[in-house]
Formats: structure tokens, C-alpha cells, sequence
């Protein structure tokens, strides 16, 4: 199995993600959920791999080092909890894009802690323009009530 740097795959799933975001239009929420949303469990489990002091990075790694090391660590519980709801959710399949959207509104706070855990520990900037993910995009929400 192919060995790449972790902090290499950290950064092309980073790249990928923020490409999306950047990439949005108003009126596709859906499509940009979805296409995040293949790109994460990956990403999750780079940030396993370094957390648990790897350079390299390939599932295996993942498999034998990461995992255990997340489950040892109550600090990580995020992550754990992360991963877990990844794997049920979009390993097999894409979820529809209404269904995506829900998703990625829950998984925006493990995004942030996952941005300001890998800045914290180890200066490494992640998810640079996640605060321009759409999290409100109903316009009904954003008009001021009126007064009568």
C-alpha cells in the first residue's frame, strides 16, 4: 500500500474542501454538502494519524495506529465521535443532497474543532474559509420581521 505524508494528505483533503466552499453559489447547498462530504472521512482519519505521532499516512496506518491511539485519548472523544458518525454515514454510499446538507450543518462544529485542534497543537492551518460554508441559507431567516 502507497505511503504518503500525512501532513501531504492532510493538505490535499484541506485544498479539495476549501476549493468547494470557494466554489459555491447560493442555490447549492446540496451539491457542495455532498461533494465535502466524500472528501472527509479521509481527511478525518489523516488528523487521527497525526494526532497519534505518524509522518506517513495510508489506512492501514490508520487501521493499526490511529484507531487505537483515538480510543485512548479522552481529549479526542471529538474525533472518535466524528469518525464513527462518518462511517455510518457516508462510507458506502452518497447520501442524497438534502440529506447532505443536514449532515454537513451537524458536522460544521467538528470541522471548527478540527481546525482549531490542528492550530493549537500543531500550527498547521486547516479549513482556512470554513466560516464561508453556508450554515444559513433559508432567506426566510434572514429578512428582519416586520412590524404591523
Amino acid at each position: 500500500m502507497r505511503l504518503i505524508s500525512v501532513n501531504e494528505q492532510i493538505n490535499t483533503s484541506n485544498t479539495t474542501i476549501c476549493k468547494l466552499i470557494e466554489q459555491y453559489t447560493p442555490d447549492e447547498r446540496g451539491f457542495l454538502s455532498q461533494n465535502i462530504l466524500s472528501h472527509l472521512r479521509t481527511f478525518v482519519e489523516a488528523v487521527v494519524v497525526k494526532a497519534a505521532g505518524e509522518t506517513n499516512y495510508n489506512y492501514e496506518i490508520f487501521q493499526n495506529k490511529g484507531k487505537p491511539y483515538l480510543s485512548a485519548r479522552g481529549h479526542l472523544k471529538f474525533l472518535r465521535l466524528f469518525h464513527r458518525s462518518l462511517q455510518k454515514t457516508v462510507s458506502h454510499y452518497l447520501p442524497t443532497e438534502e440529506n447532505s446538507e443536514r449532515l454537513m450543518l451537524k458536522y460544521y462544529e467538528y470541522l471548527l474543532k478540527i481546525k482549531n485542534f490542528l492550530q493549537s497543537n500543531y500550527q498547521f492551518e486547516v479549513l482556512q474559509n470554513i466560516s464561508s460554508f453556508p450554515i444559513h441559507s433559508d432567506p426566510a431567516l434572514d429578512e428582519s420581521p416586520q412590524v404591523f
